[in-house]
């Protein structure tokens, strides 16, 4: 029962008028005893009233806890993170976008990937195909772009992407994206040694093959004279070779 309604029946008046001794009696007893009843579910009423403020009250105590330990890390976190809309628009950005880029948030919020100017045409088509996958429902995991910070700079960053779900629909997209340049650049620098290593394995491999001509050429030529050979590992060269 409503408080509203345990009150309005506390003060309705009660009738006398035209009762005798013992039907007033026996009607104050079990008026008396519906007051004590409505009464007991008033103050029912009002503990639940209490308990549901008090779990409101936890809920918004939590819940703000949660933001802002969210805040605390989203200002805080090494990689750039952010929301984008269907229209590619940036919906909302991590402070270390500056720290990475150069840029400050308030420079991306609201523009979309093209207006920004940080992609390559090339890598600028492979992030909206990879936003559309993402806005299919798909999580889109490690994909390398090449960005252009605000100095001019190119720099590589791993993106990972996935959907935001509002009763079952996809809304938005976020990314989390890693600075890797100092990796790209190791990779590139191993890449540049191991070729550099297989063209002088290549070389070498010549020229002891044109070492070992000519010790065969001096060989026939002091054979041809009668001589014994000077070089005899190019003749046991010469027999593994048969």
């Amino acid at each position: 029962m409503a408080k509203e309604q345990l009150v309005q029946q506390i003060d309705e008046p009660f009738d006398i008028k035209g009762k005798d001794q013992a039907e007033l009696i026996r009607d104050l007893q079990v008026h008396q005893i519906e007051l004590e009843m409505q009464n007991e579910e008033l103050q029912q009423a009002n503990e639940e009233l209490l308990l549901e403020i008090a779990e409101r009250k936890l809920v918004e105590d939590t819940l703000r806890a949660n933001e802002e330990e969210y805040r605390i890390h989203f200002e805080n976190v090494s990689d750039v993170i952010f929301l984008y809309d269907r229209e590619f628009r940036i919906l909302s950005i991590s402070p270390s976008v500056e720290r990475v880029l150069g840029y400050k948030p308030g420079e991306f919020i609201g523009k979309s990937f093209p207006e920004l100017n940080i992609l390559p045409s090339e890598y600028l088509e492979k992030a909206f195909s990879d936003g559309m996958r993402v806005f299919a429902g798909e999580v889109v995991l490690s994909s390398i772009y090449e960005v252009i910070a605000k100095d001019g700079t190119r720099k590589y960053g791993e993106f990972s992407n996935a959907p935001i779900l509002r009763e079952g629909q996809v809304v938005a997209a976020v990314s989390v994206a890693r600075d890797i340049t100092g990796r790209k650049l190791a990779e590139s620098h191993l890449k540049e040694q191991i070729a550099e290593l297989q063209r002088w394995h290549e070389v070498t491999l010549d020229r002891e093959g044109r070492v070992l001509d000519l010790k065969r050429e001096v060989n026939e030529l002091l054979a041809r004279a009668g001589e014994p050979p000077r070089y005899p590992s190019a003749e046991s060269q010469n027999k593994k070779e048969e």
